[in-house]
C-alpha cells in the first residue's frame, strides 16, 4: 500500500510540472500531504534556439520578452554601432565611427514582461542608438557608439564619444574616448589619413600611411555558438588606402575618392570613414554603423 501511495504521489507531481512553472508546492492532500513542484523559468519572444540544456532567446529587433516563473535569466545587450565620418574633397577623409557598448550579466528574474529596445546603426557623421532591456528586477542599457570626425564645408568636425569612440580627422583630429569601450585613433598630421573607431576589445589605430583601423571586438557564446561583437570602423584615406574594420562585420575605410563601408546588421560595429579625394570637391559619406542586438540565455 506504501508503495502505490508513493507511486501515484510521483505521478502526480510529474503532471503537475509538465503544466507548467507553478508554486513551491501544493497540497495538503488528504493522505499525501504536500507534493513538491518543479519551478522554473520560461521566456518567449525573439529567436529561440535550444542548445545543450540551455535556451537562448535573440531579439534583432525590438520586441517584448514574456516570461513565467522565475530564476537565472544572463544577458547580452549590445548597442547600435556608430556611422563613419564624412570625408570631402580636397579637404580630407573622415575618421572610423566607435562600436556600440556591450553590457552582459546574469539577475533572478520573476514572472513578466521585459521592454526589449534594440538600438539602430548610426548614418553618416550619427551616432548609434542606445539598446536596452527593462522589466521586474532588470534594467541596462548598452549606448551606442561615436561617430568618426570628417569635413563639412571645408570645415573639419570632431569626433564623437558614445559606448565606443568615434576615429579622429586627418591632420591631427584627436579620436574621441568610449565610456564603456575604446576610443578612436588620432588622424595623422601628415598626409590625408583619418583614425579608426574605438572597438569593444580595444581602441582603434592612429591613421599614418593609410586610415587608421578600427579597435578589435568582444567575443561571447551567450546565443548557443561563439559570435563577434562590437568591432570599430576603419578610418578614410587616400592612394595609401583605408584602414580595415575591426572585425565583427566593421566597416573598412574608403580609399581615394571611395565611401566609407557599411557595418552588418546586428554586430553593433562602427562604419568606415570616408575617404579624400584630390580630384573634384565630392563629399565621401561615411558608411552606416551595425545596428545592436539583445540575447538572453536561460
Amino acid at each position: 500500500m506504501k508503495i502505490l501511495r508513493f507511486a501515484w504521489r510521483l505521478a502526480l507531481a510529474a503532471a503537475l510540472a509538465l503544466a507548467g512553472p507553478a508554486s513551491a508546492q501544493i497540497g495538503p492532500i488528504p493522505g499525501l500531504g504536500p507534493l513538491p513542484i518543479i519551478t522554473g523559468l520560461i521566456c518567449s519572444g525573439g529567436t529561440v534556439v535550444v542548445s545543450g540544456g540551455r535556451t537562448h532567446i535573440t531579439f534583432t529587433g525590438s520586441g517584448t520578452l514574456t516570461c513565467t516563473g522565475s530564476g537565472s535569466l544572463s544577458y547580452a545587450v549590445i548597442g547600435g554601432g556608430a556611422g563613419g565620418g564624412q570625408g570631402e574633397g580636397q579637404f580630407g577623409p573622415g575618421g572610423g565611427g566607435g562600436c556600440g557598448a556591450v553590457e552582459t550579466g546574469s539577475v533572478a528574474v520573476r514572472a513578466g514582461s521585459f521592454t526589449v529596445t534594440v538600438g539602430p546603426g548610426g548614418a553618416s557623421n550619427s551616432n548609434g542608438s542606445a539598446s536596452s532591456v527593462s522589466g521586474p528586477g532588470l534594467s541596462v542599457s548598452a549606448p551606442g557608439g561615436g561617430a568618426g570626425g570628417g569635413y563639412s564645408g571645408g570645415s573639419h568636425f570632431a569626433a564623437s564619444s558614445g559606448g565606443c569612440g568615434g576615429g579622429g580627422y586627418d591632420e591631427g583630429g584627436a579620436g574621441a574616448s568610449g565610456s564603456v569601450g575604446g576610443g578612436g585613433g588620432n588622424g595623422s598630421s601628415s598626409g590625408a589619413y583619418a583614425g579608426g573607431g574605438g572597438g569593444m576589445g580595444s581602441g582603434g589605430t592612429n591613421g599614418s600611411s593609410s586610415g587608421g583601423a578600427g579597435g578589435s571586438p568582444t567575443s561571447s557564446s551567450i546565443s548557443g555558438s561563439t559570435v563577434n561583437y562590437a568591432a570599430g570602423g576603419g578610418g578614410g584615406g587616400f592612394s595609401g588606402g583605408g584602414g580595415a574594420g575591426g572585425g565583427a562585420g566593421a566597416g573598412a575605410g574608403g580609399t581615394e575618392c571611395a565611401a566609407g563601408g557599411a557595418a552588418s546588421p546586428n554586430t553593433g560595429s562602427g562604419g568606415g570613414g570616408g575617404g579624400d579625394c584630390s580630384t573634384s570637391d565630392t563629399i565621401e559619406a561615411g558608411g552606416t554603423g551595425g545596428s545592436g542586438t539583445v540575447i538572453f540565455e536561460i
